[in-house]
């Protein structure tokens, strides 16, 4: 059974604004509805429903917050490390305290001297993402690039730093 014209659900609209917002150009989407539910749907009719509900700032957001969301994971991953690495110290210490620990003390000095540098390692790392974010924006808001070309370049390289298989 064929649609045409304005008969399309919200459901359609739904489904068709959710592959937009994974990066779907509107010629994908409409040939994979057309697929699915044998539909006659142009792109122009994704472009219209996208033009009419605001998708690209959705999907800008959406962006943004994917971002967001890679940066508090880097930062959680190292935040946890730095914690582990505090209790192993605080551990040794108790334990030194206590005459358990068969350890010297220049063991303790070089993992203090760990945590220090961790720390240290963390705080460079969190300035080098937020310059080559900040490079990045820039370098693709001076290229004429299409919009969709640059957000397909972002969850890509968002994705490799995630260290997924794009």
């Amino acid at each position: 059974m064929s649609k045409e014209g304005r008969s399309y659900t919200t459901e359609d609209k739904q489904e068709a604004m959710g592959l937009y917002l994974r990066g779907h150009a509107n010629t994908e989407i409409a040939r994979k509805l057309n697929k699915r539910y044998n539909y006659n749907m142009t792109a122009g009719t994704v472009a219209r429903w996208a033009e009419k509900g605001g998708w690209d700032e959705y999907r800008s957001q959406v962006e943004i917050d994917l971002i967001e969301h890679t940066k508090k994971t880097v930062v959680n991953d190292m935040a946890k490390n730095m914690h582990e690495l505090e209790e192993v110290r605080q551990e040794f210490l108790k334990n030194l305290r206590e005459g358990r620990a068969d350890v010297r003390g220049h063991e303790f000095v070089k993992m203090t001297e760990m945590l220090g540098k961790l720390q240290d390692i963390e705080t460079e790392k969190q300035d080098m993402v937020t310059h080559i974010n900040k490079c990045i924006n820039e370098a693709l808001d001076e290229m004429e690039f299409d919009k969709r070309i640059k957000q397909k370049f972002l969850r890509a390289y968002i994705g490799k730093l995630r260290g997924e298989d794009v």
